[in-house]
């Protein structure tokens, strides 16, 4: 998918780039973060469902560890 630079300034991403680059810690990071443009629909729903996997799997090992934690502090 593409996105026309029209609709990219209408949306003011640029203007939100420009907002955001200063804080870079470098010039070449800088011009990466101004070159950015925006994900593909699927590509964004898949990069977003990484961390939610991630933490469903840590507050499991989470509540494993204190369900174990409660189990040897009883016996």
């Amino acid at each position: 998918m593409y996105i026309d630079k029209e609709d990219l300034d209408e949306l003011e991403f640029p203007q939100l780039l420009a907002e955001i680059s200063p804080f870079a810690y470098s010039p070449k990071t800088r011009e990466k973060i101004l070159q950015l443009r925006p994900m593909e629909i699927d590509e964004a729903e898949l990069s977003l469902k990484k961390p939610q996997n991630i933490c469903r799997v840590l507050k499991v090992q989470m509540r494993f560890r204190l369900m174990n934690m409660k189990i040897l502090k009883v016996s």
